[in-house]
């Protein structure tokens, strides 16, 4: 796919993070933004279409998302984000360490 398109659907899915995380609104807005963006980088594809291959893939595009909009969330803010993140990557069960 090309770049230009993966920047616009990184940005739409960081924009519609933090909305969700500032506001509570938006969450399936939230959802659809971020799922686009990760089948636009491949990540729902791996060699031998393993399963932990591909949820490794959706974190680490979904990690991407939250590294572009940390500097725009609050220490509560991405709390909500960090538990809501294994829902979001179909139930893989990772705890990451974000913080500030």
């Amino acid at each position: 796919m090309d770049n230009k398109i993966i920047e616009q659907l990184r940005g739409e899915a960081k924009d519609a993070l933090v909305h969700w995380a500032k506001t509570d609104k938006g969450y399936f807005m939230m959802k659809d933004a971020l799922e686009k963006y990760i089948e636009a980088t491949g990540a729902n594809r791996s060699c031998g279409n393993g399963k932990e291959t591909i949820l490794l893939g959706r974190r680490i595009a979904a990690q991407r998302i939250v590294i572009d909009a940390i500097h725009l969330l609050n220490k509560y803010e991405l709390h909500k984000i960090d538990s809501e993140m294994p829902t979001l990557i179909d139930g893989a069960s990772f705890k990451s360490s974000i913080s500030r």
